[in-house]
């Protein structure tokens, strides 16, 4: 981006984002190392001129809350490695590094693609250009990543079983494949959060801005649809028979146990990818 005065918006944007990176780091909803990738991530953000900053702080956000929503109820379904190997261990708190960037990184490129090809910096385009289809990849991007998270956070606490995506057989919450309709709903959901606001961005008509909220909640749906067929076919699921809790690794990371603990089930999947390679 050239070297000008910023602009207001800017510079609203910028405290906002550091903010932001200070309350998430004293209530440890981030790593230390993820509230700085945070900051740099969203700083970029609030200097482009088409506002996508709109975008990350919908997504972070509301996936903040989500994510301490119905602690208590997760707690009695979800369980970190860690706590079932050394019960009194602390608890390992917030997204990391790398849950960050997977979460914003296709995004931060496009962005950064558009501001390099875009010849003015300083206002959004008037006319319709091929750009235009990099915003559209920034909205499709977040809308995947909230619809994601809505279905995982939520989807969670439905009444009942969920059914594995690939065999319509019922198993434990919280294992990668599942599916319920709260799921499917909450995903649709997280795109709608994301094309709302996206409503709030540059464009150049009412179709326009119709055409972004679209596509953020299309991508919502099919993004966690696609991300359940790989979590069940190409990720692991752990279930620890005594304490009946699936486990979940912090950060994003797969669950490592030796095959022949008797306490523990592989329920389905193979060890290929984690929830930060999907």
């Amino acid at each position: 981006m050239t070297m000008q005065i910023l602009s207001t918006q800017a510079w609203v944007g910028l405290l906002v984002v550091a903010a932001i990176a200070v309350r998430s780091y004293r209530r440890e909803s981030l790593t230390p190392w993820g509230c700085i990738v945070a900051l740099c991530t969203g700083s970029f953000y609030a200097l482009h001129p088409n506002r996508p900053l709109i975008l990350l702080l919908a997504f972070f956000l509301t996936g903040t809350k989500l994510t301490s929503w119905g602690h208590d109820l997760k707690h009695e379904l979800l369980m970190d490695p860690a706590a079932s190997k050394q019960p009194d261990a602390p608890k390992k708190k917030g997204r990391t590094s790398m849950q960050v960037l997977c979460n914003s990184a296709p995004a931060t490129i496009l962005l950064a693609i558009h501001s390099i090809t875009t010849v003015t910096h300083r206002e959004p385009a008037l006319t319709a250009s091929l750009n235009d289809l990099l915003m559209v990849g920034v909205i499709a991007q977040y809308g995947c990543s909230a619809g994601d998270t809505f279905a995982s956070e939520i989807g969670v606490l439905n009444d009942d079983w969920p059914l594995l995506i690939t065999t319509l057989q019922k198993v434990p919450p919280g294992t990668n494949g599942g599916v319920s309709l709260l799921g499917v709903l909450a995903s649709l959901m997280g795109g709608g959060v994301i094309g709302v606001a996206a409503l709030l961005m540059p464009a150049h008509s009412v179709y326009t801005r119709m055409g972004y909220f679209c596509i953020a909640v299309a991508s919502g749906f099919f993004g966690s649809l696609f991300d359940s067929i790989l979590g069940a076919t190409m990720q692991r699921t752990v279930y620890d028979q005594e304490m009946k809790k699936v486990l979940e690794a912090h950060g994003g990371t797969s669950v490592q146990v030796k095959a022949d603990t008797e306490d523990k089930l592989i329920i389905i999947g193979s060890d290929i990818l984690d929830n930060n390679q999907q």
